[in-house]
């Protein structure tokens, strides 16, 4: 079971002395706020990070209150040149946020072909290692037939002499007479 991150503050929280909360990648999710200690201590013990990841969809992005903050009266020129920074970090961050889609995006398209090749690669070794499975039984058929081509031809020669011994005067040889 993990354990349920604590944190104490007042400068983003308000009024709460203590927030539970618990990260996940790069987010920090904040579950429970306490307006005091005691309070804190008493419920804790009665959640889990379990509890809270069943409802993770009911939980909400932090985003900066909108209401306009009053600049401090001995530097009003940084403030306002802060306040600009901040703007343009903002359009950076959304900008560097659809650079990352585009990038997971085509990192996906990517892992996407890649699997198709693996899987036409396993295809194609498959088919290779059939067709030279065939290739070898037809190497073993012709090697048979070369070698009742051999026994043929060999017997085809016996016939010959047989023939030729056999060709007129055959009843000389039969009577025990000479060949003319």
């Amino acid at each position: 079971m993990r354990r349920v991150i604590c944190t104490t503050g007042t400068s983003i929280l308000t009024n709460q002395k203590r927030a539970v909360g618990f990260v996940r990648g790069t987010k920090l999710s904040i579950a429970l706020l306490y307006t005091s200690h005691e309070e804190y201590e008493r419920d804790l013990p009665n959640h889990t990070v379990v509890e809270f990841e069943k409802r993770l969809r009911e939980f909400l992005p932090w985003t900066v209150p909108v209401e306009e903050s009053t600049p401090p009266t001995e530097m009003p020129d940084e403030w306002e040149e802060l306040k600009a920074a901040n703007a343009g970090l903002t359009r950076r961050i959304a900008n560097l946020e659809e650079i990352i889609r585009r990038y997971e995006q085509q990192e996906a398209e990517t892992l996407f072909q890649m699997q198709h090749l693996e899987q036409q690669v396993t295809e194609l070794t498959k088919q290779v290692e059939q067709w030279r499975l065939q290739a070898e039984g037809l190497i073993r058929e012709k090697e048979g037939l070369e070698a009742n081509n051999r026994s043929l031809q060999q017997e085809m020669e016996n016939l010959r002499r047989a023939l030729a011994e056999a060709k007129p005067p055959w009843w000389r040889k039969l009577l025990g007479l000479p060949a003319c």
